[in-house]
């Protein structure tokens, strides 16, 4: 993605088939469009079948993922954990996508301190904020349970990472201001999920 936040589609699969190849076991993705890109899909479907997880912002358009897609959040993979973005009241952030069945959990997205560009930190909101919290979940959650690519000879299948992402949505703390926003009705917490094993 270049500077002014532009990027193609052959681009987004060298990125996806550089963490294959190199044995990544999950990607942390703050981009989406609106088009349905069989080619992204492709990509990301090769990276579930290699065992890693595809996290991805929900979108900042304030809109339903279940009704109006945003991909490849919207996409229905094993692997993929789509992420809204809360306020530090735990409210949904009014710019952050949402979907009942199409987001799985939320993350803080609203003022997250962040490294920026010209080498210095700047204060920025949005499900690009969120998503790395829960990819740091994830990482996390692989190693306390040995299943990260170091701990292991096969790849992860589709079926264990989809009982996974099931561990973290069960896991996640249960919101009034999130209910009905995902299908995990909260946002994710990391104490919990880490507790259960």
């Amino acid at each position: 993605i270049s500077a002014d936040g532009e990027g193609t589609s052959e681009d987004a699969v060298k990125a996806i088939d550089f963490a294959i190849k190199h044995k990544a076991d999950v990607m942390s993705n703050s981009w989406g469009a609106t088009e349905d890109d069989a080619i992204i899909r492709d990509a990301i479907t090769a990276a579930r079948d290699a065992g890693i997880f595809f996290v991805v912002a929900a979108g900042n358009d304030s809109t339903d993922n279940d009704t109006t897609p945003t991909y490849p959040a919207s996409y229905d993979l094993e692997n993929i954990i789509s992420v809204g973005a809360h306020d530090s009241a735990g409210r949904r952030a009014s710019f952050s996508n949402y979907g009942k069945r199409s987001t799985h959990v939320f993350a803080p997205g609203v003022n997250i301190l962040s490294t920026y560009a010209d080498d210095s930190y700047k204060k920025l909101s949005g499900t690009s904020m969120a998503t790395p919290f829960v990819s740091g979940i994830v990482g996390l959650y692989l190693s306390h349970n040995k299943l990260a690519q170091a701990d292991r000879v096969e790849a992860l299948s589709g079926l264990q990472m989809n009982k996974i992402r099931g561990e973290m949505i069960a896991n996640s703390l249960q919101s009034n201001e999130l209910n009905n926003m995902s299908q995990s009705n909260g946002r994710l917490d990391a104490f919990r999920l880490l507790s259960i094993h």
